[in-house]
């Protein structure tokens, strides 16, 4: 469960800055 929940936390990161990528 902990990995899973490290797993979701990285893409939710990885997402948030990709968002912040195109925003720019």
């Amino acid at each position: 469960m902990q990995k899973k929940s490290i797993s979701s936390s990285v893409m939710l990161c990885t997402y948030h800055t990709i968002y912040i990528g195109l925003g720019n």
